[in-house]
């Protein structure tokens, strides 16, 4: 009597979890892989072994495949033949564009992997199996669109209606609230340095010679980090520090709740400083009346 073979499926699943949404958590995402798994081995009668899970962390990029590293070893598994079947949640955990989308279904073809998302398996070896993929990622290019907007639209409003901040990096002189998001508390000490970076950039009305004593000084970035001169230029034009908010796709600009941080007369003296100087380095007007002001400029 013939003793009948049971063909043992490699199974790898993948997740990855988005700051733009909600209820996606890796946990709950590697449950719902095992046990769609689970039943489609079973509905074939075939032995299974999960072999790895990969997951990717918060903060990854789902719109760019070469910014994961877990997918890239997904990709790596797909085309050493050590997989044959790939399960996550559902498309846009594997990619949210068309074309990564298809570069992995192609690799699966020829490698003979096939795809389970919950609900659908992909079999790439049918006539639908040939349209159907290039769909389902054409709708979840599209959801990833509407999310980024709907995110932004959210920034938007939030700007104008409570002040808040979302969507920009920490700047020298606050910290982030530990109790509520999107608002910035002021920190004393590094306002104490802001001071003495407008005022010494106000006293030498030059980028090279300002950045040259705040080195002397010690004086670091946020990330501990020297200026140099996009970033001193961009902290001298940062309106947070007078307690301006310019809100995201408009023209105008909220007050923010901790108001001026910094003498709005210096902030604004500096302003007509910067101003000069990049007249100057973009060719602009040689009015003799701000030549003292360009000596020294970036020499």
């Amino acid at each position: 009597m013939k003793t009948r073979v049971v063909q043992k499926i490699r199974v790898s699943i993948y997740c990855r979890v988005s700051s733009d949404e909600a209820g996606q958590s890796l946990g709950e995402q590697v449950h719902i892989c095992k046990e769609m798994v689970a039943s489609a081995a079973k509905s074939r009668g075939l032995d299974y072994e999960i072999i790895c899970v990969l997951s990717e962390e918060l903060g990854t990029s789902g719109g760019r495949d070469d910014n994961r590293p877990e997918y890239q070893k997904l990709l790596r598994l797909i085309d050493r033949k050590e997989i044959d079947w790939i399960a996550s949640k559902e498309i846009s955990r594997l990619s949210r564009n068309t074309g990564g989308f298809h570069t992995l279904v192609e690799k699966c073809k020829k490698n003979n992997v096939s795809i389970f998302v919950t609900g659908l398996e992909i079999d790439l070896k049918s006539p639908t199996g040939e349209i159907v993929p290039n769909i389902l990622a054409v709708f979840s290019q599209y959801e990833r669109q509407m999310i980024s907007q709907r995110t932004k639209t959210s920034i938007r409003s939030l700007a104008i209606t409570k002040s808040k901040i979302h969507g920009q990096s920490i700047v020298l002189g606050f910290k982030k609230s530990p109790d509520e998001t999107g608002v910035w508390l002021p920190v004393h000490e590094e306002l104490q340095v802001i001071e003495t970076i407008f005022q010494t950039f106000a006293r030498f009305k030059s980028y090279k010679l300002t950045l040259d004593y705040l080195k002397k000084l010690g004086v670091k970035t946020k990330s501990g980090k020297d200026f140099n001169f996009n970033s001193i230029k961009r902290l001298l034009e940062n309106r947070k520090y007078i307690g301006k908010l310019r809100v995201p796709g408009e023209s105008y600009e909220v007050d923010l709740p901790f108001g001026a941080v910094i003498s709005v007369e210096l902030f604004e003296s500096v302003q007509k400083y910067v101003k000069a100087i990049d007249g100057q380095l973009l060719g602009g007007s040689r009015n003799l009346g701000w030549t003292f002001l360009l000596s020294g400029l970036l020499l």
